[in-house]
């Protein structure tokens, strides 16, 4: 079911006050976006909120369901928890949740973007050459070093080093 106009522009005002609020619809609902994070989901006329290890036990007091949708094996369950009724009703009380919300993004944003550079599987890159071209010196053909008189050393290296890291077929 396709999320109405009345009701997106409902969500907006009530998390207005909290950043520049953005949505982007797809796959029939809609995203919601705080200064670029995204911390809410609209299915249908239904508002889900971004839970974290922290804030996720206050969804499952108040008796609020996770949102899920079916996969090729079954149901899956996303961080996004079903909001309060009474945020439509209550403005302050609908702010708290969206700074909740908000946080929980920005907390798993973080550490993605963490454990996603320590996680890398791209090699190391050679710096033997390249340090030595950056630093202004370069080997000349007489096996001497001269000082770097243009950028086409640095090119010739950089080339250098990743006709290194490729595979040979």
């Amino acid at each position: 079911m396709a999320v109405s106009t009345t009701f997106l522009d409902q969500i907006t005002e009530i998390f207005g006050s909290l950043g520049a609020i953005t949505a982007r619809r797809m796959f029939g609902g809609a995203t919601l976006f705080c200064d670029g994070v995204a911390f809410a989901l609209i299915a249908g006329d239904d508002l889900y909120l971004r839970a974290d290890d922290a804030s996720k036990q206050r969804f499952i007091d108040e008796g609020l369901a996770q949102f899920t949708y079916e996969g090729k094996t079954g149901p899956v369950g996303l961080k996004y928890w079903r909001a309060p009724e009474r945020l439509f009703d209550e403005p302050d009380d609908g702010l708290e949740w969206g700074r909740r919300a908000i946080k929980a993004a920005q907390n798993v944003t973080t550490q993605t973007t963490r454990t996603s550079k320590l996680t890398s599987r791209r090699p190391a890159p050679r710096l033997d050459k390249m340090e030595a071209v950056s630093e202004g010196v370069r080997d000349t053909p007489t096996g001497q070093t001269a000082a770097k008189t243009d950028d086409a050393a640095l090119v010739r290296a950089k080339r250098e080093t990743r006709s290194a890291k490729r595979p040979k077929i």
